[in-house]
């Protein structure tokens, strides 16, 4: 399905970790899933373009959800080995402040069920905001 990259150095929550371990496969793609939902727009100084603008979507009270789908689908739609985007759905977390997306992909010749959700951390109560998959066909 993929192959090893630079790019697929395991990460240990967002960062580098102390091992050389190198993700493959499935594992490899839904880090790169994740990596493009969690860059804010203007953040890569290569493209300022590049990214979700979340901190707009904070700030903009009653956010239209059909414009977060838009926007995740076309970042998910550039982002190689996937191969098509089926459908995406968002939706609020009112308590964590947050939008939770659902989406359904085709990557080689799967289909696969990927959600990009966060999740409260014993760490200062930060959010954690990890893509969990499963695999529909």
């Amino acid at each position: 399905m993929t192959t090893s990259t630079f790019s697929d150095i395991a990460l240990d929550g967002g960062d580098l970790s102390d091992s050389d371990n190198l993700l493959t496969g499935m594992d490899a793609v839904m880090q790169r899933i994740s990596l493009a939902l969690l860059m804010h727009q203007g953040e890569w100084f290569a493209d300022p373009t590049a990214g979700l603008p979340w901190t707009t979507w904070s700030r903009t009270k009653s956010l239209p959800l059909t414009i977060v789908e838009g926007q995740v689908r076309d970042v998910l739609a550039d982002l190689p080995p996937v191969t098509a985007v089926r459908s995406v759905s968002a939706a609020r977390d009112v308590e964590a402040r947050s939008i939770s997306i659902t989406t359904e992909l085709d990557i080689g010749r799967a289909t696969v069920e990927a959600v990009f959700a966060p999740q409260a951390t014993e760490q200062h109560g930060n959010l954690s905001p990890y893509v969990h998959y499963r695999i529909l066909g």
